[in-house]
């Protein structure tokens, strides 16, 4: 399953990856030839929104100004994007944090990996698991939602506490630092085509 990426980087004289969690997940052999080049952040449309007042409609669930979010978001909730770690840390989320709304992102489908059988999804594994464990009146599974709510979603979010982990963030400086030659882009609007969505 891995061959192609392994015999492209044996041929290759560099590789990149967004973060030194995906380098380590390279045989060590390969280390030498893959840069951490950190995909970036639009620091100007994702910052906190401190001064929103209007509630946030995603579906059928509505997040006021005082609420505390919790968020996990994923094209499809599946192992492969982790939907069990935030499950299985559900029941201890809601002990620390009895006001947190957690908002989980994604679809039911599967966009790696193999479908459960009989048409079963991850989301009704995990719910059939955890049982009773979970209030789930508190956890709002709100499938896919357009990159503008998204947003509106995370400035609301990031306008409060900062709960949990967000795991790359925290390992950007250490990438850099490992590369001595780290790139950071910045966009230039006269080579743009317009903006970004």
């Amino acid at each position: 399953r891995n061959a192609p990426n392994y015999l492209s980087l044996m041929a290759s004289d560099d590789g990149h990856t967004a973060s030194l969690w995906q380098k380590n997940t390279y045989p060590s052999i390969f280390h030498s030839k893959i840069k951490v080049l950190h995909e970036g952040i639009r620091t100007d449309r994702l910052s906190p929104d401190h001064d929103g007042t209007e509630p946030l409609k995603l579906g059928e669930v509505t997040f006021g100004r005082e609420d505390e979010i919790v968020t996990y978001i994923a094209r499809s909730m599946e192992p492969s994007r982790g939907i069990q770690v935030i499950s299985r840390a559900l029941p201890a989320l809601q002990k620390a944090r009895p006001k947190a709304r957690i908002a989980i992102i994604g679809s039911d489908d599967i966009s790696y990996g193999s479908r459960l059988p009989d048409g079963q999804t991850f989301r009704g594994l995990i719910m059939k698991q955890l049982g009773d464990s979970v209030d789930w009146s508190r956890v709002h599974f709100v499938g896919q939602i357009p990159y503008p709510s998204l947003i509106r979603l995370l400035q609301r979010r990031d306008a409060e506490r900062q709960l949990g982990l967000v795991w790359e963030r925290d390992e950007i400086e250490a990438d850099k630092a490992l590369n001595d030659d780290y790139v950071a882009l910045s966009p230039d609007a006269a080579l743009s085509h317009g903006e970004a969505p």
